[in-house]
């Protein structure tokens, strides 16, 4: 099966939760309809109709004001059945709207090789309130099609993939008749099964339900490059995270006060003091709390974009730049030799380079800005050659999650002129690696 570009989300305007439309129902503080919008934009889904068997302004806003590109259209309206033939539209992913699902798992179904012909028709063997692994650390999805079995113990999740032309003959809304359908195609020989593995499919229909899948969310905390250094703080930011997404508060305000604080460490440093160093480097790690968090947030709220991706990433180069010049103003403060403002201007040199290489593979080979660290993750992970191997092997240190720790041990220890050679030497090492690497994005390149 092709990769699926085009999906339709079937709302049932009727079922309620409460005295609130379900597709309207706040999950972590963002409605149900929104989630589901948002993550289709994330996975790349250029055509998303919204067909409703009966109008609700509340609902119609939330989509018109999604940040995904949308149609909406009511049931009884045929236009929608015409203008979802689009010219290069043979699979169209369903959704109905009283579910919450791991937009990882819409990924891995959008991209899923089949039968062009043959629908897919999802099911989870977990049960609904099995508490996974990947609940609890990141783990890649490894959703994949069951072909011409007779599955047991599985629950059909209601979000298939379906032939364009089927779907256009669709004449109700409610989630229970599109599973009908898909029983039609299964009875039929035309589908297969899909395992969404450790994905998650939630159906939202009462108050448990919605702590459910709150809880399911949090799952987006952890990322594929998470190591020993970043799965122990992120575990201990969690109550935090669970506390923030209770506010009103976006990634990009906590991404701010982030680069404030990070700032406020260089002008620590640059003090030339021991306890104004050491006073740095705890700043300093501090602010890399505040990395963790707007990502977190991000992710968990389905608010991460293109815009978010490159704004973290300046700040974190801001961060570099700020530690770098304050370190290099205190450590002559402090001893008045000019060998470190030799090193400082080599440092500063290798951090703007750097930002600049970084932000070149961003923007000229990542399929998504806010999957650039996870491509680049895979390339160097499925190279081989000795240069790659090595840079794979020591290019951690260098990371925003990862630094402040040893910033701070060696600040402690005394070992700050150490840092900062350290710094000038890996910045100017780093986007020569950078340019290395461009290789592995050839169209030639091995995968």
């Amino acid at each position: 099966m092709s990769s699926t570009n085009t999906a339709v989300i079937f709302v049932d305007s009727k079922k309620k939760y409460g005295d609130q439309s379900v597709p309207a129902v706040k999950i972590i503080g963002v409605a149900l309809i929104t989630r589901i919008l948002n993550d289709l934009r994330r996975i790349k889904i250029k055509r998303i109709f919204v067909i409703a068997n009966e109008e609700n302004q509340e609902i119609r806003r939330l989509v018109e004001n999604s940040r995904a590109e949308s149609e909406y259209f009511l049931l009884d309206n045929d236009k929608w059945r015409t203008q979802i033939l689009g010219p290069d539209t043979k699979n169209i992913l369903v959704l109905p709207s009283d579910r919450l699902s791991d937009y990882r798992f819409l990924r891995s179904l959008i991209n899923a090789d089949g039968e062009e012909e043959k629908a897919l028709i999802t099911v989870d063997f977990k049960k609904p309130d099995e508490k996974h692994l990947a609940e609890t650390e990141y783990f890649p999805n490894e959703g994949k099609i069951i072909a011409g079995i007779e599955v047991k113990n599985a629950r059909e999740t209601g979000i298939n993939i379906v032939p364009a032309r089927a779907v256009t003959k669709f004449e109700k809304c409610d989630s229970e008749y599109l599973q009908a359908q898909a029983k039609k195609f299964l009875r039929s020989g035309e589908a297969n099964y899909f395992d969404i593995a450790n994905g998650f499919v939630e159906e939202i229909n009462s108050e448990q339900s919605i702590k459910r899948a709150g809880s399911r969310l949090i799952r987006y905390v952890w990322k594929e490059i998470d190591g020993i250094h970043t799965r122990p703080t992120k575990r201990a930011l969690i109550p935090i995270i669970k506390l923030l997404l209770k506010t009103p508060i976006t990634p990009n305000m906590i991404t701010i006060v982030g680069l404030f604080v990070s700032l406020l460490a260089g002008y620590a440093y640059s003090r030339g003091r021991y306890i104004d160093f050491v006073l740095g480097a705890i700043i300093a790690f501090i602010s890399m709390l505040f990395d963790h968090l707007d990502g977190c947030i991000a992710r968990v709220k389905s608010l991460e974009s293109d815009f978010g991706a490159y704004f973290d990433t300046v700040c974190d180069y801001v961060f570099y730049i700020a530690f770098g010049v304050g370190m290099t103003v205190g450590l002559y403060r402090y001893s008045e030799n000019y060998i470190y403002i030799f090193l400082g201007i080599a440092a500063l040199f290798g951090i703007l380079v750097s930002l600049a290489t970084s932000s070149y593979q961003r923007k000229t080979y990542a399929e998504d800005a806010s999957l650039y660290a996870l491509q680049a993750h895979i390339k160097l992970e499925n190279d081989q050659s000795a240069i790659v191997r090595w840079g794979r092997k020591s290019y951690f240190v260098m990371r925003r999650g990862v630094m402040p720790f040893y910033l701070l041990i060696f600040t402690v220890l005394g070992l700050l002129p150490f840092i900062l050679f350290m710094t000038a030497f890996g910045s100017n090492l780093f986007w020569m690696y950078q340019l290395y690497t461009n290789k592995l994005y050839s169209p030639k390149a091995k995968t």
